[in-house]
Protein backbone atom coordinates (compact mmCIF):
# COMPACT_ATOMS: atom_id res chain seq x y z
CA UNK A 1 0.00 0.00 0.00
CA UNK A 2 1.38 3.18 -0.70
CA UNK A 3 1.15 6.35 1.92
CA UNK A 4 3.20 9.25 3.25
CA UNK A 5 4.18 10.91 6.46
CA UNK A 6 3.91 14.83 6.94
CA UNK A 7 7.74 15.89 7.55
CA UNK A 8 8.25 18.50 10.10
CA UNK A 9 10.34 20.53 8.68
CA UNK A 10 10.03 22.69 5.32
CA UNK A 11 13.89 23.02 4.13
CA UNK A 12 17.39 21.23 4.28
CA UNK A 13 20.01 23.23 5.18
CA UNK A 14 23.33 21.56 4.72
CA UNK A 15 26.59 22.97 5.43
CA UNK A 16 29.35 20.87 3.75
CA UNK A 17 33.12 21.71 4.49
CA UNK A 18 34.91 22.93 0.83
CA UNK A 19 38.19 21.34 2.16
CA UNK A 20 36.78 17.74 1.50
CA UNK A 21 38.18 16.44 -1.03
CA UNK A 22 35.79 15.02 -3.98
CA UNK A 23 32.56 15.71 -2.90
CA UNK A 24 29.90 17.38 -5.22
CA UNK A 25 27.41 19.60 -3.24
CA UNK A 26 25.32 20.16 -5.79
CA UNK A 27 24.78 16.05 -6.68
CA UNK A 28 24.04 15.77 -3.14
CA UNK A 29 21.65 18.72 -2.77
CA UNK A 30 19.87 16.94 -6.27
CA UNK A 31 20.04 13.65 -4.37
CA UNK A 32 18.30 14.93 -1.54
CA UNK A 33 15.92 16.91 -3.04
CA UNK A 34 15.29 14.28 -5.88
CA UNK A 35 14.20 11.62 -3.13
CA UNK A 36 12.26 14.08 -0.34
CA UNK A 37 10.76 16.51 -2.52
CA UNK A 38 12.27 19.43 0.38
CA UNK A 39 14.10 22.03 -0.64
CA UNK A 40 18.02 22.16 0.21
CA UNK A 41 19.32 24.79 0.80
CA UNK A 42 23.86 24.48 0.31
CA UNK A 43 25.98 26.04 2.74
CA UNK A 44 29.84 26.42 3.68
CA UNK A 45 31.39 24.64 6.74
CA UNK A 46 28.94 24.89 9.61
CA UNK A 47 32.11 25.62 11.71
CA UNK A 48 33.39 28.56 9.18
CA UNK A 49 30.12 29.91 8.55
CA UNK A 50 29.61 30.98 12.24
CA UNK A 51 33.02 31.37 13.60
CA UNK A 52 33.75 33.74 16.52
CA UNK A 53 36.85 34.09 18.32
CA UNK A 54 36.02 31.65 20.71
CA UNK A 55 35.20 28.95 18.35
CA UNK A 56 38.97 27.50 18.26
CA UNK A 57 39.18 26.71 21.79
CA UNK A 58 35.52 25.29 21.72
CA UNK A 59 35.94 22.68 19.32
CA UNK A 60 39.49 21.72 20.75
CA UNK A 61 37.42 21.44 24.26
CA UNK A 62 35.76 18.52 22.48
CA UNK A 63 38.41 16.71 21.83
CA UNK A 64 38.25 13.17 23.47
CA UNK A 65 41.38 13.30 25.47
CA UNK A 66 41.09 9.55 26.75
CA UNK A 67 38.90 7.00 24.70
CA UNK A 68 38.10 4.85 27.19
CA UNK A 69 36.52 7.64 29.30
CA UNK A 70 34.06 10.71 28.67
CA UNK A 71 36.08 13.03 30.59
CA UNK A 72 37.41 16.33 29.08
CA UNK A 73 39.81 18.51 29.92
CA UNK A 74 40.62 22.73 29.06
CA UNK A 75 42.51 22.93 25.70
CA UNK A 76 45.96 23.38 25.58
CA UNK A 77 47.44 26.60 23.73
CA UNK A 78 48.63 23.90 20.99
CA UNK A 79 45.54 22.56 20.48
CA UNK A 80 43.69 25.37 20.32
CA UNK A 81 46.04 26.85 17.58
CA UNK A 82 45.79 23.75 15.65
CA UNK A 83 42.30 24.15 15.39
CA UNK A 84 42.63 27.85 13.94
CA UNK A 85 44.92 26.20 11.32
CA UNK A 86 41.93 23.70 10.69
CA UNK A 87 39.32 26.72 10.56
CA UNK A 88 42.05 28.21 7.98
CA UNK A 89 41.63 24.82 5.60
CA UNK A 90 44.57 22.81 6.78
CA UNK A 91 44.09 19.71 6.84
CA UNK A 92 44.90 17.57 9.77
CA UNK A 93 43.50 14.02 10.79
CA UNK A 94 44.05 12.00 13.48
CA UNK A 95 41.69 14.00 16.39
CA UNK A 96 38.88 12.66 17.74
CA UNK A 97 35.68 14.73 19.06
CA UNK A 98 33.41 14.01 21.00
CA UNK A 99 30.08 14.17 18.66
CA UNK A 100 27.81 15.02 21.34
CA UNK A 101 29.75 17.82 22.18
CA UNK A 102 30.93 18.77 19.10
CA UNK A 103 26.75 19.04 17.88
CA UNK A 104 25.52 20.95 21.53
CA UNK A 105 28.37 23.79 20.62
CA UNK A 106 27.69 24.74 16.55
CA UNK A 107 25.85 28.26 16.77
CA UNK A 108 23.09 28.00 14.38
CA UNK A 109 21.12 31.47 14.17
CA UNK A 110 18.46 29.74 11.89
CA UNK A 111 18.13 26.89 14.48
CA UNK A 112 14.06 26.16 14.50
CA UNK A 113 12.05 23.85 13.89
CA UNK A 114 11.05 24.80 10.01
CA UNK A 115 14.88 23.42 9.29
CA UNK A 116 16.66 20.45 9.37
CA UNK A 117 20.02 21.23 9.94
CA UNK A 118 23.16 18.77 8.49
CA UNK A 119 26.59 19.42 8.69
CA UNK A 120 29.51 17.47 6.60
CA UNK A 121 32.67 17.60 7.74
CA UNK A 122 35.93 16.04 7.62
CA UNK A 123 36.27 15.79 11.43
CA UNK A 124 36.13 12.54 12.93
CA UNK A 125 33.24 11.80 15.66
CA UNK A 126 33.10 9.54 18.45
CA UNK A 127 30.54 8.23 20.93
CA UNK A 128 30.47 7.00 24.87
CA UNK A 129 27.02 5.10 24.95
CA UNK A 130 26.14 3.82 28.24
CA UNK A 131 27.58 0.28 28.35
CA UNK A 132 30.18 0.81 25.83
CA UNK A 133 33.65 -0.08 27.14
CA UNK A 134 35.49 2.67 24.58
CA UNK A 135 34.77 5.44 22.14
CA UNK A 136 33.48 4.01 18.41
CA UNK A 137 34.17 6.19 15.36
CA UNK A 138 30.37 7.14 13.75
CA UNK A 139 29.70 8.50 10.40
CA UNK A 140 27.02 9.86 11.50
CA UNK A 141 24.91 11.86 14.46
CA UNK A 142 21.41 12.16 14.57
CA UNK A 143 21.34 15.24 16.61
CA UNK A 144 19.99 18.58 16.00
CA UNK A 145 22.05 19.63 14.09
CA UNK A 146 23.21 16.30 12.65
CA UNK A 147 26.39 15.61 11.64
CA UNK A 148 28.31 13.65 8.84
CA UNK A 149 31.65 12.68 9.46
CA UNK A 150 33.39 12.02 5.78
CA UNK A 151 36.40 10.52 7.84
CA UNK A 152 34.07 8.61 9.98
CA UNK A 153 32.63 6.70 6.67
CA UNK A 154 36.46 5.58 6.11
CA UNK A 155 37.61 5.18 9.29
CA UNK A 156 34.10 3.80 11.13
CA UNK A 157 33.01 0.86 9.71
CA UNK A 158 35.21 -2.22 9.49
CA UNK A 159 36.87 -3.42 6.88
CA UNK A 160 37.36 -7.20 6.30
CA UNK A 161 39.11 -9.31 8.66
CA UNK A 162 41.84 -10.19 6.24
CA UNK A 163 42.92 -6.74 5.68
CA UNK A 164 43.74 -6.84 9.52
CA UNK A 165 45.45 -9.87 9.49
CA UNK A 166 47.32 -9.25 6.18
CA UNK A 167 46.34 -12.19 3.80
CA UNK A 168 44.68 -9.40 1.47
CA UNK A 169 46.15 -6.22 -0.26
CA UNK A 170 44.87 -3.17 0.98
CA UNK A 171 44.25 -2.86 -3.13
CA UNK A 172 42.23 -6.10 -3.27
CA UNK A 173 39.66 -4.66 -0.25
CA UNK A 174 36.56 -2.62 -1.28
CA UNK A 175 36.20 -0.42 1.01
CA UNK A 176 35.53 4.17 1.25
CA UNK A 177 38.90 5.74 0.69
CA UNK A 178 39.96 9.56 1.30
CA UNK A 179 38.75 11.17 -1.58
CA UNK A 180 36.70 8.46 -2.78
CA UNK A 181 34.34 9.09 -5.80
CA UNK A 182 31.86 7.50 -4.22
CA UNK A 183 31.74 9.53 -1.07
CA UNK A 184 28.78 12.00 -2.40
CA UNK A 185 26.63 8.91 -2.20
CA UNK A 186 27.24 7.93 0.91
CA UNK A 187 26.98 11.42 2.62
CA UNK A 188 23.04 11.38 0.79
CA UNK A 189 22.28 8.02 2.41
CA UNK A 190 23.60 9.56 5.47
CA UNK A 191 21.51 12.60 5.24
CA UNK A 192 18.53 10.29 4.25
CA UNK A 193 19.11 8.47 7.91
CA UNK A 194 18.83 12.01 9.63
CA UNK A 195 15.97 12.82 7.85
CA UNK A 196 14.31 9.44 8.79
CA UNK A 197 15.41 10.26 12.67
CA UNK A 198 13.43 13.74 12.42
CA UNK A 199 10.60 12.09 11.09
CA UNK A 200 10.15 8.75 13.34
CA UNK A 201 12.53 8.77 15.78
CA UNK A 202 14.18 5.63 14.16
CA UNK A 203 17.09 6.28 11.44
CA UNK A 204 17.77 2.73 10.64
CA UNK A 205 16.38 -0.38 8.51
CA UNK A 206 17.39 -4.04 9.22
CA UNK A 207 17.32 -4.65 5.60
CA UNK A 208 20.88 -4.71 4.01
CA UNK A 209 20.63 -2.99 0.64
CA UNK A 210 18.62 0.08 2.13
CA UNK A 211 20.33 3.48 2.48
CA UNK A 212 19.32 3.58 6.11
CA UNK A 213 20.93 0.13 7.15
CA UNK A 214 23.29 0.39 10.18
CA UNK A 215 26.76 -0.36 8.35
CA UNK A 216 29.18 -1.87 10.89
CA UNK A 217 31.63 -2.83 8.13
CA UNK A 218 33.04 -1.21 5.13
CA UNK A 219 31.27 -4.43 3.02
CA UNK A 220 27.79 -3.20 3.96
CA UNK A 221 28.54 0.35 3.54
CA UNK A 222 28.98 -0.11 -0.11
CA UNK A 223 26.14 -2.52 -0.73
CA UNK A 224 23.93 0.18 1.21
CA UNK A 225 24.92 3.59 1.67
CA UNK A 226 26.69 3.55 -1.58
CA UNK A 227 24.94 1.11 -3.54
CA UNK A 228 21.45 0.37 -2.50
CA UNK A 229 17.91 2.06 -2.65
CA UNK A 230 15.39 2.72 -0.40
CA UNK A 231 13.24 -0.37 0.38
CA UNK A 232 9.35 -0.61 0.14
CA UNK A 233 8.63 0.11 3.72
CA UNK A 234 10.95 3.88 3.89
CA UNK A 235 10.49 4.80 0.18
CA UNK A 236 6.98 6.51 0.97
CA UNK A 237 8.10 7.63 4.23
CA UNK A 238 10.72 9.73 2.87
CA UNK A 239 8.25 11.73 0.44
CA UNK A 240 6.14 14.57 1.83
CA UNK A 241 2.24 14.30 1.99
CA UNK A 242 1.74 17.58 -0.09
CA UNK A 243 3.10 15.30 -2.76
Amino acid sequence: MSYSVEIPFRQIILHIDETIEGLDANYIASGLHEITGINIIVKGDIFREYSRESTPEEIASTRIADVKSRVFRSPLPVEIDIEKKILAGKNIRGIIYDGWKLSRMMYLPEKNSKYHMIAVTPRLMGTLEKGDARYHIRAVLNSIPSIISTDGIVEGPARPRSYYIGNEGPCDVNYMRYGDERMSKAIISYALQTVMWRITGVPFCSRRGCPLYNSHWQEELIDSQVEGRLCEEHRPKLYLSSR
